[in-house]
């Protein structure tokens, strides 16, 4: 069964005010990444869409070496 990550609505609405406090970065980020998303996506599924897609998941943390959080 998964556990439940305990947040609450202040949690969530303390999240929303940190990444609104940062000047440089979009403050609707959700939509943008999945534009730019899409946008590497238009000419469909090739070696190049591959390559950024990787850089993109690397970038954000969501891959990492065995054993590291």
């Amino acid at each position: 069964m998964a556990q439940q990550l305990g947040l609450t609505l202040t949690d969530l609405k303390a999240g929303v005010s940190w990444w609104l406090s940062k000047d440089k970065w979009p403050h609707d980020f959700h939509n943008t990444v999945y534009y730019e998303l899409y946008d590497l996506r238009r000419n469909g599924l090739s070696d190049d869409w591959w390559g950024k897609t990787v850089d993109r998941l690397w970038d954000w943390r969501a891959i990492r070496k065995q054993g590291q959080a």
